[in-house]
Parts: C-alpha cells; structure tokens; sequence
C-alpha cells in the first residue's frame, strides 16, 4: 500500500490522461508499426517526439495549458466526426432522396426522388428554381 500512495501522490495535481493522449498515442502506435515497413529516420524522429510530448502531457502541472489544448483538439476532432457522419447519412440515403443546392442562398435541400423535371421552392429564402432528376 505505501507504494500505491507514493505514486497517487506523485499524480496529485499532474494533467494525466485524456482524448487528446490516447490520440497521440495511438497516433505513435501507427508511426511506429508504418516505420517497420518504411524503416525511414524522419518517421522514427516524428514517433519519438510524439512520444515525449505525450508523456510531458500526462506529468504536466500546467492543467489550463492541456485543457485549452484538449479543447482544440476536441473541437477538430468533432467537426470530423460529424463531416463523416454526415457523408454516410447522406449515403444511406441516396436511394430515396436527391440532394441540391439552392441558386441562391446555397441551402442544401433533401428532395424526394421523383424522375424528370421539377420547380423547387426552397424554405429558407423563398425563390423557385428548377432541376432535373435523371434517374
């Protein structure tokens, strides 16, 4: 037990561990295994610093600086979770829906998928325009 309280104290008030760690470190991982087939110096260099910066993350006492680190990657790590997802939403649908974009004020609209011509009235800025369905 003494040992296990001298390593809880040693983390008391150090950053740890967060999303932001388990992608670099995941990140080194991949470096590390492309790096046996590559065998390349530079790759080896960019895992090593990937791998002593994510170790500096953890020990760190500097907990605003990792937090306002955390929050920009979490915010790119969203914005390109949710571009996928809606990339396979939109492909989920293509069989039912057709997808177009307003002339003018560039909504993109779900329309039902209905072969041939067709007036379209968009919701947002009210203007008509016409669009062919092919198929």
């Amino acid at each position: 037990m003494n040992f296990m309280y001298k390593v809880a104290q040693f983390f008391q008030g150090r950053y740890g561990i967060d999303k932001f760690c388990y992608f670099l470190i995941i990140l080194y991982c991949v470096l590390c295994f492309a790096n046996i087939f590559v065998r390349s110096f530079i790759l080896t260099l960019i895992a090593v610093i990937i791998a002593v910066y994510t170790i500096f993350r953890v020990f760190s006492r500097n907990i605003s600086a990792r937090q306002k680190e955390a929050e920009i990657f979490e915010g790119v790590y969203y914005k390109i979770k949710y571009f996928f997802m809606n990339i396979a939403r939109h492909m989920s649908q293509l069989r039912v829906y057709c997808f177009h974009k307003c002339p003018h004020c560039k909504a993109k609209l779900r329309l039902p998928r209905k072969k041939g011509k067709h007036t379209v009235c968009c919701p947002r800025c009210n203007k008509d325009f016409k669009m062919r369905v092919l198929f």
